[in-house]
């Protein structure tokens, strides 16, 4: 019996239609989802013959592996876990979206490639699946890839359980699949993300500074670190980003006034706007440079996330200016506060003229 076509609104889903096309794939039925590259041929990872009806749908060398959807790129370290910085960076810069990363699952030495799409009725049902699934373009081995849905009904329709029809399937050619070996890759294909962007981004130098609160210091860090970059090494400036956080604070707070009023008084920097960040272990994870302002925040993040270790630092011992920490100066007086602004505005000159 040919499958049903199921058609959901890419714009306003309907929560029983994506919860429909969710059962079947819970059950290991094959179902044709769109994504934001062709449509995808998926079915439950967790389904015992997945693998073998899969290939025999596509008349598919068994040898080759398949990819892995999930809707969340956080849930691949599930998978494989820690992934070399790189990998990182590419999950953080083009997932969701139409990159197949590929790398290696040590225990087992064996190669597993990663799909996020970004299609956002694949991604409602991916996540209302709860499970991953294997995703594989719909076709025959060796064909061109199909992208409508009428055509697919014709060739797939007796041999799928259910077709879900969606707009924005945009890009109409295969995901970019690239594979990643420790801070290396190799571009297996071209497609919508192409060669130079993948280099562009290798090419990135992530740090972060972390205090308590992400109010006080690591804010003061990341707005001069930013100014004096720019005056010191302005040819630096696209090559490098910098943030902070907090690993005790609240999502969503603004700096100290203490804070605002010394960075805009000595720098004529306004950091207003700015909205404190929680740290979190995906944040720290495409780091090039952690660099925090106590030996306690040393010890907690490298007690906490041992594959950390290597890019964690005291900010005044990598600027090799002392072992010393620097303090938290809420709570203290305006003298205090200036005492940090200007260990802090040492620490990051010393860093950009000596480190960088």
């Amino acid at each position: 019996m040919r499958a049903q076509i199921l058609k959901i609104d890419s714009s306003n889903p309907n929560p029983q239609d994506i919860h429909l096309a969710a059962s079947f794939i819970k059950e290991g039925k094959i179902v044709c989802i769109p994504t934001e590259t062709v449509y995808g041929l998926a079915i439950n990872i967790y389904t015992p013959d997945s693998k073998e009806r899969l290939n025999r749908l596509k008349k598919r060398d068994p040898s080759k592996p398949f990819s892995i959807a999930i809707y969340d790129k956080v849930l691949i370290d599930d998978f494989v876990f820690p992934l070399s910085t790189l990998a990182y960076k590419f999950i953080e810069n083009f997932l969701p979206g139409p990159l197949t990363l590929i790398v290696k699952e040590p225990k087992e030495n064996k190669l597993l490639g990663f799909r996020v799409p970004e299609h956002p009725v694949c991604r409602l049902i991916l996540k209302a699946a709860g499970v991953p699934v294997y995703l594989t373009s719909v076709n025959v081995s060796g064909s061109k890839e199909l992208v409508d849905v009428e055509q697919i009904s014709r060739e797939f329709g007796d041999y799928v359980d259910l077709i879900v029809e969606s707009s924005s399937s945009t890009i109409g050619q295969p995901s970019t699949v690239v594979k990643v070996e420790d801070n290396h890759f190799i571009l297996l294909r071209e497609g919508p993300i192409k060669k130079e962007d993948l280099e562009k981004v290798k090419s990135i130098f992530y740090i972060t500074f972390v205090c308590t609160g992400n109010s006080c210091r690591s804010v003061m860090a990341e707005f001069l670190f930013r100014k004096y970059l720019e005056v010191l090494k302005p040819h630096l400036k696209e090559k490098i980003v910098v943030s902070s956080c907090g690993l005790s604070s609240f999502e969503g707070m603004s700096a100290s006034q203490e804070t605002s009023e010394l960075l805009l008084k000595e720098e004529n920097i306004d950091v207003c706007g700015y909205k404190s960040r929680v740290c979190t272990p995906y944040h720290f994870k495409f780091q090039d440079l952690i660099l925090v302002m106590e030996r306690y925040h040393l010890k907690r993040i490298t007690e906490s996330y041992p594959y950390l270790k290597e890019k964690v630092f005291l900010l005044m011992d990598y600027a090799d200016i002392s072992n010393q920490d620097v303090e938290d100066p809420i709570s203290k007086d305006k003298e205090f506060y200036f005492k940090v602004f200007k260990q802090i505005k040492d620490a990051i000159i010393k860093i950009i003229e000596e480190k960088l």
